[in-house]
């Protein structure tokens, strides 16, 4: 019981996962990184996050470039933790990142 709870806490994305179960469980929690349905499930992640005004993310929810910004800095900086993770999600992630930027073409400018 204390390995599966370990795991979960472990995707608050503060520490880094210390064995194989808590690597497999962060990457599962991000694998809508590398989806084909990304964009759609960022826009309800979005959505949701607007719900929630004690939220983190909240802040940067209501503006498009700061939505922007901070998911893509965060998907460009995301690495996943086991070669599953890699195989399965970072072809699609790779795609997914570039549909993100055409989709907030309009705000970013990296």
């Amino acid at each position: 019981m204390d390995v599966v709870c370990d795991a979960i806490l472990n995707t608050d994305m503060k520490t880094p996962p210390k064995n194989l179960f808590e690597k497999i469980l962060r990457d599962a929690d991000l694998s809508a990184f590398g989806m084909p349905e990304f964009l759609d499930l960022n826009s309800q992640l979005r959505a949701e996050t607007l719900e929630h005004p004690n939220s983190g993310m909240y802040k940067f929810a209501g503006n498009d470039e700061d939505w922007a910004s901070l998911q893509l800095k965060f998907m460009k900086s995301h690495n996943w933790f086991t070669e599953a993770g890699k195989g399965l999600y970072q072809p699609q992630k790779d795609v997914n990142i570039q549909a993100f930027r055409n989709a907030y073409s309009h705000v970013l400018s990296e």
